[in-house]
C-alpha cells in the first residue's frame, strides 16, 4: 500500500509508542509523528496551526494526546474537527464516552451491559462504617483516575481510609469489595476482535497485579479463553473503542470473573509477547494500514 502519514497524539512518554509502534510503522515506509497537543490553547483551538496541520494526516491515533478530565473541551473540538476534515482516527470517541478514563464511569457502564462487577460504593459516600457495612472489611479504595496501580489501596481501618482520602484530595474515590484472587486476566481487544489473553500475578505481599507494581505477566490457561472472549466482547459493546485492554479478576474460591477496568493506553512489551506469543505491535500496524486501505 502507499506510504501513510500517521500522527500519534501522546502527551505521556511511552516506550510502547516511541520504541515499538512508531519504529515498526516507519520500517514499513510510513511517516510517523508523535505530537503533544496539551499546550495548544483552547481559545480558537481548531484555528491553531498545530490543529490545522492534523488535516494533512491519513490517520491519527489518539493515545494520551489530551487529558480528557481537564481538557474535555479540547478533546470534543478535536474530534469534531477531524470528523469534518475526514481524517481517519483510532480511539477518538470522547463525544460518546467523555469519562472513558474514569473508573467510576467504567464500573457503572460495565454493570449496565451485564458484566459482573465487585460490590461497589460510589461518591459521595466516604464514611468508613457505612462502607464497611456494605462491602465488609477489608475493602479496596481506588482513585477515580489513575494508572499502574497508583491510588489503589486495601482499607482495613478508619485510619487507612483517612490516609487514602488525604493522599488524593482532588479525586473522587471508588470503593469496592475485596475479591480474593491469585490472578487477574487481561484481554487485548482491537476493533472488537480478541487479539490475545494473558494473566497477571501480583507480587508477594501485594494484591495489585500491575506490572508497574512488580506483577508478573504469565501465559493464560486455555480453559478460560471462551468465557473471557465472551466477557471482553461485552466490553466492546459497552465502550466500542478501537484499541484497548479489559481486565478481569478471577475469584479464587468461586472461579467467577469480575470486571475491574479497561485501559485505553496499554503498554505492549516483551513480557506480553513472551506470555501470549502474539506480536501486538505488528497487529496494530496491520490495523492502521487496514483502516486506511
Amino acid at each position: 500500500m502507499k506510504p501513510l502519514k500517521i500522527a500519534i497524539l501522546a502527551q505521556l512518554e511511552s516506550p510502547t509508542i516511541t520504541e515499538q509502534l512508531a519504529p515498526t510503522l516507519r520500517d514499513r515506509g510510513h511517516t510517523v509523528d508523535i505530537l503533544d497537543l496539551s499546550e495548544v490553547p483552547v481559545e480558537h483551538f481548531v484555528s491553531q496551526p498545530e490543529i490545522k496541520a492534523l488535516a494533512t494526516y491519513d490517520l491519527i491515533y489518539y493515545r494520551s494526546g489530551l487529558d480528557d478530565n481537564g481538557d474535555s473541551e479540547k478533546v470534543i473540538l478535536l474530534e469534531a474537527f477531524l470528523k469534518d476534515t475526514a481524517v481517519k482516527t483510532v480511539n477518538l470517541h470522547y463525544t460518546k464516552h467523555p469519562l472513558a478514563h474514569s473508573k467510576i464511569y467504567e464500573t457503572k457502564r460495565a454493570a449496565q451491559f451485564g458484566l459482573k462487577i465487585p460490590r461497589s460504593v460510589f461518591p459521595p459516600e466516604s464514611d468508613f462504617d457505612t462502607i464497611s457495612k456494605s462491602l465488609d472489611t477489608p475493602f479496596v479504595s481506588k482513585t477515580d483516575y489513575g494508572t499502574n496501580g497508583k491510588g489503589v489501596r486495601l482499607i482495613r481501618s478508619e485510619a487507612a481510609l483517612t490516609t487514602a482520602q488525604k493522599n488524593s484530595p482532588a479525586l473522587p474515590l471508588l470503593f469496592q469489595e475485596f475479591i480474593a484472587h491469585d490472578f487477574e486476566y487481561r484481554v487485548h481487544i482491537m476493533n472488537g476482535e480478541i487479539v490475545c489473553i494473558w494473566k497477571k500475578e501480583p507480587p508477594a505481599g501485594d494484591f495489585r497485579s500491575n506490572e508497574a507494581q512488580g506483577g508478573a505477566m504469565l501465559t493464560a490457561e486455555d480453559e478460560h479463553t471462551e468465557l473471557l472472549t465472551k466477557l471482553a466482547t461485552k466490553t466492546y459493546t459497552a465502550f466500542d473503542f478501537d484499541i484497548y485492554v479489559a481486565d478481569f479478576m478471577l475469584e479464587k474460591h468461586t472461579n467467577q470473573f469480575y470486571f475491574t477496568e479497561i485501559n485505553l493506553n496499554p503498554g505492549w512489551g516483551q513480557t506480553d509477547l513472551d506470555a501470549t506469543g502474539v506480536d501486538v505491535i505488528g497487529i496494530t500496524a496491520d490495523y492502521f494500514e487496514e483502516v486506511c486501505s
